[in-house]
């Protein structure tokens, strides 16, 4: 369910084409997700996976920067995915506090 996530998160983030951070960034992003229990879920690679959670991190951030509120980016991505919505919160508090704090 995870990878799911990840997967809705990454997509419109293709579409816009944004690209990767800086890899201490990156590796900081990572670690907080692990630290919150996040990982790979079975079938999906380790680097599978921290490419699918920084894109989405980059997607969180394209929408902070269009004005959208922490809450609001985190309802959105839970909606389709209620069952998961401590995963959502997760990854788009991780990803503000790493990528794009000076939206909040």
């Amino acid at each position: 369910m995870k990878l799911i996530v990840a997967a809705t998160i990454t997509l419109p983030m293709l579409a816009l084409g944004i690209g990767v951070a800086h890899a201490d960034n990156d590796s900081d992003y990572i670690n907080n997700l692990k630290s919150h229990g996040l990982s790979p879920t079975p079938g999906t690679s380790e680097s599978q996976w921290e490419a699918g959670a920084i894109h989405a991190a980059h997607d969180i951030c394209g929408l902070a920067a269009q004005g959208q509120s922490r809450d609001g980016i985190a309802a959105h991505y839970a909606a389709g995915h209620p069952d998961n919505g401590n995963t959502v919160r997760v990854t788009v508090d991780a990803a503000v506090a790493t990528y794009c704090p000076q939206y909040w």
